[in-house]
């Protein structure tokens, strides 16, 4: 299906950023250079 592979990505630093991101829907992926970084299905 077209769109299955579409995703919004986002990077965290802090807790409250983390937190704000799994609030909305977003999973952890990695670590990179510091960041959590997260995604989310468009």
């Amino acid at each position: 299906m077209e769109g299955d592979d579409e995703y919004i990505s986002a990077a965290a630093r802090g807790l409250d950023e983390v937190r704000r991101l799994v609030e909305q829907g977003f999973e952890y992926i990695c670590d990179v250079d510091g960041y959590k970084v997260f995604r989310k299905r468009k």
